[in-house]
């Protein structure tokens, strides 16, 4: 089958001086075989990930970027693509360029390639010396950069080309997105060979990228991006893998590529930054260093009421009422029914109290004592008009280096009348560290975590997320590889109980009482509030 191509090295003979630009690409005027569609092989599923496959942030690209000279920031990205040790890139309407990756100071350089349909194109693919690029219409287009030849493909029928993609050892196959059928496209430029694969669920195709005989997606479902992973067995597409990213809000991401080690690369719409390397979350955190003790096991659900939203800090009265601090700075008293009885804002005296200003809660018979950035402590009593600033503490515990640290949970022991915190810190070479203060905050103690026996890594990287005082014991909850961690009074980890992802994905803090052990959970704002959930330990 002919697919209908123009080979503009007519210009040259017409020694028009701006052949090297292409707006005098032009549709060839009769003549050509007209090509027919192609053939379809089969379907492709999309089916959403379970919530624990998930792909996370492991290095903000974006962030560490250095500029050459003339060079436009990255505030537009269309379109990515690596052929290491570069990863190239395209801004709609600004240049391509691309991200010298072989040095740690990740150069950013524009390329000098003069296309006046910058506006139009969607995506763009290098190859050696050879520019690849698709406007939302039925042509394919190649680009010569040694000589500025551009060669295009027209395909048949109702077409607009999105996405692009090309192995980055050969360019044998070109691989693409029609978004106005919702196909994918395999097409062999050699044979003029047309491969089409419909795609059965709606989902918004965002990128495609194509490596070591592997079909990657990005694709959108509801404002969540899903990354899906397929194996490529001659005409056979077969699904592999598939993960939910996680931990950007409503990030709205342009394309994706795969990098040398595994990781996926992510470009975003942002205007700053834009381009994430993710990995999948299992691999990147591991089960931690100490072998597990035992699982939490689910027993309750309890729906928490609507105007609750992203709850970070949790305590429980003896009578049964709860107490939940939110990252809006504010606490809602619940009784055991977990009926809001009140609502108050949480102001603080020496800062402006804002978003995700507020970590955890404890109580006491004085009234609430809530965490802080910055290590610092607010004691608040409740009056008719609700809770109150009574006092506040600076803290400025420190490790052995003498720099600040962070804290992220608190708790209180009735009986001996002191407070318990534990340093925030998943760097396995900085180390944590128990800090045991009397009731007006003045250090007692502070001793390292430990473990007697032998672990596979650091016990370092254990997050302190929460922290809660019972049965003689310090229970810490440690959101890096949903855990909770039994500590003594030494400060040494005596127990640790696996909590699984999809039962608790973004864990914030945590009762243990009579045995069991209550969890709240953040949540992206487009999100329900978690439930208040009940475990046992097994």
């Amino acid at each position: 089958m002919k697919y209908l191509q123009s080979l503009l090295a007519v210009c040259i003979a017409l020694n028009l001086s701006a052949c090297g630009d292409d707006d005098r690409i032009h549709p060839p005027g009769g003549g050509g075989e007209v090509p027919d569609t192609g053939r379809v092989v089969h379907d492709i599923a999309l089916s959403s990930p379970s919530a624990e496959r998930q792909l996370v942030e492991d290095f903000p690209v974006a962030q560490y970027l250095t500029y050459d000279g003339g060079a436009q920031p990255l505030t537009s990205l269309t379109s990515i693509d690596v052929n290491w040790p570069e990863i190239h890139t395209f801004q709609q309407g600004i240049e391509v360029g691309l991200i010298d990756a072989s040095t740690e100071s990740l150069i950013y350089r524009s390329l000098d390639i003069q296309l006046s349909a910058l506006d139009s194109i969607v995506a763009t693919e290098l190859f050696e010396h050879e520019l690849w690029y698709v406007a939302s219409s039925n042509e394919l287009y190649r680009r010569n950069l040694n000589n500025d030849e551009t060669r295009y493909w027209r395909f048949g029928g109702d077409v607009s080309l999105t996405e692009l993609a090309i192995d980055s050892e050969n360019n044998r196959e070109i691989w693409s997105y029609d978004a106005h059928t919702h196909q994918v496209y395999r097409f062999t430029p050699d044979t003029e060979q047309l491969l089409r694969y419909p795609l059965s669920d709606n989902m918004t195709i965002q990128g495609l990228s194509f490596a070591q005989e592997q079909l990657w997606l990005l694709a959108a479902e509801q404002g969540q991006a899903v990354v899906f992973q397929f194996e490529v067995v001659d005409e056979q597409i077969n699904p592999a893998n598939a993960w939910m990213v996680s931990g950007f809000d409503q990030t709205e991401f342009t394309d994706l590529t795969l990098m040398p080690d595994g990781r996926i690369a992510v470009a975003s719409n942002d205007q700053e930054n834009n381009l994430f390397l993710l990995a999948d979350r299992d691999r990147l955190l591991g089960d931690g260093p100490i072998a597990d003790s035992g699982n939490l096991v689910v027993q309750q659900r309890f729906t928490l009421p609507a105007g609750i939203k992203q709850p970070s800090g949790l305590w429980q009265w003896q009578s049964g009422g709860w107490e939940i601090v939110t990252d809006q700075a504010e606490v809602f008293s619940l009784n055991e029914s977990l009926e809001i009885q009140s609502r108050s804002e949480l102001v603080f005296s020496s800062i402006n109290c804002s978003q995700g200003c507020t970590e955890a809660v404890t109580g006491t018979a004085d009234g609430l004592f809530v965490l802080a950035d910055n290590g610092l402590v607010g004691h608040f009593i409740q009056t008719g008009q609700g809770y109150e600033l009574a006092r506040e503490y600076a803290l400025t515990l420190q490790g052995n280096d003498a720099q600040p640290l962070e804290f992220a949970g608190i708790a209180y022991d009735e009986q001996s009348n002191l407070f318990f915190l534990v340093s925030d810190s998943d760097d396995e070479s900085q180390q944590d560290w128990l800090f045991t203060l009397d009731n007006q905050f003045n250090l007692i103690s502070r001793q390292p975590l430990s473990y007697a026996a032998e672990t596979e890594g650091s016990i370092n990287e254990y997050t302190a997320q929460g922290l809660y005082f019972a049965d003689g014991a310090l229970w810490l909850l440690s959101e890096q590889f949903t855990k909770v961690v039994k500590l003594n009074l030494s400060a040494e980890v005596v127990a640790v109980y696996d909590l699984l992802p999809e039962d608790m994905p973004i864990p914030s803090d945590l009762v243990v009482k009579e045995g069991k052990v209550y969890l709240i959970g953040d949540h992206e704002n487009d999100e329900p509030v978690p439930p208040l959930t009940e475990f046992i330990i097994k």
